[in-house]
């Protein structure tokens, strides 16, 4: 469970564990979560040795229990959705952005369910390259949007992406971290999209 916990301990650091693809069509992506995967441990536990997964009921009362993700690389921007059996607030989102020729992130996608607008750093040196549109509807089937220039992340003719949701709580006075990577095959890992093309 080592990479479950470097996904929910170091998620504000943007850290995501990757793993296969998913099938496109044209410009667009969309993957459907394994269900009841979500994953909870003390943020002490360097090992990741006292990580479990949830049950479906405490992973629906979890607040960041992903259903689906939508990914769309358009024209002018870059769209996420992610849909959740019921979204909590102060939930963190985490999306990578990788381009061709590189096997680490080009970009880091940083959201909190709180805000109106999300911050896009640069994976190289983690500065700040601009900021993206961020919608929530917090609830029952919530939802989350980010919508991002293409401009910020450089125009590229086609990229992949790969996404998790982390919230971090406290009980009996031990600080834990809850993680779901957004994937249809892995449970300890974020599912990539295929390269999607701007169309």
């Amino acid at each position: 469970m080592r990479k479950v916990s470097s996904v929910a301990t170091a998620g504000l650091a943007g850290v995501l564990v990757l793993g296969a693809t998913a099938v496109a069509d044209a410009d667009q992506s969309t993957i459907r979560d394994k269900r009841a995967d979500v994953l909870v441990g003390s943020v002490y536990d360097e090992d990741g040795d006292d990580f479990r997964r949830m049950n479906a009921i405490e992973s629906r009362a979890s607040g960041i229990d992903i259903t689906s993700g939508r990914f769309k690389h358009g024209k002018k921007t870059i769209s996420v959705t992610l849909r959740f059996a019921r979204l909590k607030s102060n939930t963190i989102v985490l999306t990578e952005f990788y381009v061709p020729g590189r096997k680490k992130a080009a970009f880091t996608l940083r959201a909190t369910t709180e805000h109106a607008r999300a911050t896009v750093v640069r994976g190289s040196t983690g500065r700040e390259a601009c900021t993206a549109k961020l919608r929530a509807r917090r609830g029952e089937n919530g939802s989350v949007t980010a919508t991002i220039r293409r401009s910020c992340l450089g125009s590229p003719s086609k990229l992949r992406m790969a996404t998790t949701a982390v919230r971090f709580s406290y009980r009996g006075g031990e600080l834990l971290s809850a993680g779901d990577p957004l994937s249809g095959k892995k449970v300890q890992s974020a599912q990539k999209t295929p390269f999607l093309r701007s169309n």
